[in-house]
């Protein structure tokens, strides 16, 4: 398959080039593609499928060998996947002041995320943390916590403090918070 990208510089075009693709119209097509793949009924039963007890795998797989398959489909050789597959999860990142892109893929069509409000300097909030529970015990002395509750019961039966918040534990320190999510 013989490509070349067309249009301006920037990250977005060197992705494109990267993953062997022509113009963010082919991208646009094979995003659409894998949206209305992602909603057909084999997909949607293999992630049930996954779902089920005793899976050994789970939807995250199902998605990326989807995706894989849509991009072969599309004609991106084996040594361009990786590119391929970064483009294809990135384009809505890659080109923001394109609506199509926030449009075309389910994902970013429904995200409910947001930029914050918080900032260098900002007070912390002030939410409830639970210890983290290792082999060695309730971990709160090292300041290792959870905010989801996932603290066990025998860290409160050992006497150990059950939930605290994070102002409390930060309290007069500097502060570095790090979250997130894995879904």
């Amino acid at each position: 398959m013989a490509r070349s990208a067309s249009g301006g510089g920037g990250e977005g075009e060197a992705a494109l080039r990267a993953a062997g693709l022509g113009s963010k119209a082919e991208l646009l097509e094979i995003l659409a593609r894998e949206d209305t793949c992602r909603h057909s009924e084999a997909t949607q039963a293999a992630y049930a499928d996954v779902e089920a007890p005793g899976s050994d795998t789970d939807w995250l797989e199902v998605t990326a060998a989807m995706q894989e398959r849509v991009l072969r489909e599309s004609g991106v050789p084996q040594a361009r996947m990786a590119a391929a597959l970064w483009l294809l999860r990135s384009a809505h990142a890659l080109w923001p002041e394109d609506a199509r892109f926030r449009q075309v893929s389910c994902w970013v069509r429904h995200n409910r995320a947001r930029v914050g409000v918080l900032t260098p300097g900002c007070p912390a909030p002030d939410l409830r943390l639970h210890p983290i529970e290792t082999e060695r015990g309730a971990s709160s002395a090292a300041g290792v916590f959870s905010a989801t509750g996932a603290s066990s019961a025998a860290g409160a039966s050992a006497g150990v403090a059950t939930v605290t918040s994070v102002r409390r534990v930060c309290a007069g320190k500097p502060t570095l918070l790090v979250a997130g999510s894995f879904t």
